[in-house]
């Protein structure tokens, strides 16, 4: 059965941001953070999840329709540290129409493992819930699957999205944990410095000591390196770690490499295809621009991370490197030209 669905809130994935709306900053909680949104906007909520981040925190919520949530709009209220509100992140509107579809009884394990390629006993649902999903021709029913399984020995979750049938999956996403830093950092100021290569290749590339001190033997020259300044590593221990206020360098994507740790004494001279001059170069250049962001005036209200941007530094095997708007993270391809080398 369809039937007309007026101003309904219309979420944009990957190119097309949310509106952003500022608002006069006040102390506000979860509860208030979902008032201070249905009154803006005239709408009525269900929580998503708290975010906490190195400069605040995102309230997100998701709106509902018929008392059910419609699981791909999210709409979110930023606080700072202190906890005032500053920001909402806010979908645009919309005319839609609405298909329930052939609603019946929840899907089985069994047609859950079907649809997602898993035998049975290799997963466990977890929850089951009943919300919409919204497509171009307008909203449908969906089940909110919540899926389980052990894999090296962790616990990874992900949601699926059923259509009411449970005969297609509509998307799918992985569980979205509070924002929690693995170790208490001591952002103490130290600096780690370290020979990568030169941040200005523009200039000092071009300069004759490069072709003077080029052989055969060598790829690269003594000249294409600059001593640079590791800033704002997180203490752990006797030992630094590349996770500062602006950047964290982890890995989550094949190929697998751990990121390395870094003594605090002395200066870092790795071989430039090791993980390590990898990831200090990923941490180096991602660190450096968004301390320049913040020199041009980007800053308090008008910050456009709130959190440290992580990376892997070898997070694809392609030729190329993206950001994962669904794990909001820089994946930095191996394939070809490191990109790490050219990552200025």
């Amino acid at each position: 059965m369809k039937k007309p669905l007026l101003l309904l809130l219309l979420w944009h994935l990957g190119a097309t941001a949310a509106e952003l709306q500022f608002v006069t900053g006040r102390a506000i909680n979860s509860q208030q953070a979902e008032q201070l949104l249905e009154t803006k906007l005239a709408r009525k909520y269900q929580f998503s999840y708290r975010r906490k981040g190195q400069f605040g925190n995102y309230y997100s919520f998701m709106p509902t329709y018929d008392a059910l949530p419609i699981f791909n709009i999210v709409d979110s209220v930023a606080t700072d540290q202190q906890g005032l509100a500053f920001r909402l992140y806010v979908s645009r509107f919309s005319t839609l129409n609405v298909d329930e579809g052939t609603v019946s009884v929840a899907p089985s394990i069994e047609q859950v493992g079907a649809l997602i390629d898993k035998q049975v006993d290799h997963f466990s649902i977890e929850e089951i819930k009943r919300g919409w999903w919204l497509e171009q021709q307008g909203l449908r029913f969906v089940w909110n699957v919540l899926v389980s399984e052990t894999l090296q020995g962790e616990i990874v979750t992900q949601h699926y999205f059923i259509d009411a049938d449970a005969t297609k999956i509509l998307g799918q996403r992985g569980a979205i944990p509070a924002y929690q830093s693995e170790v208490e950092p001591e952002y103490s100021g130290r600096i780690k410095q370290s020979w990568l290569f030169d941040p200005d290749p523009k200039t000092s590339l071009m300069s004759e000591d490069i072709e003077q001190q080029f052989t055969p033997q060598t790829e690269f020259a003594d000249a294409a390196f600059r001593l640079v300044e590791l800033r704002d590593l997180t203490l752990i221990g006797n030992q630094l770690a590349l996770t500062g206020p602006y950047a964290r360098v982890t890995d989550f994507a094949e190929p697998h490499e751990v990121v390395e740790m870094l003594p605090v004494a002395g200066v870092a001279k790795n071989n430039h295809s090791s993980a390590s001059f990898l990831q200090q170069m990923a941490y180096f250049h991602v660190d450096s621009a968004q301390r320049h962001l913040q020199e041009l005036g980007f800053t308090g209200d008008k910050l456009i991370h709130y959190a440290p941007i992580t990376i892997d530094a070898q997070g694809s095997y392609n030729d190329q490197s993206a950001y994962s708007f669904h794990q909001k993270r820089i994946l930095l391809g191996v394939g070809g030209m490191l990109t790490r080398r050219m990552l200025m």
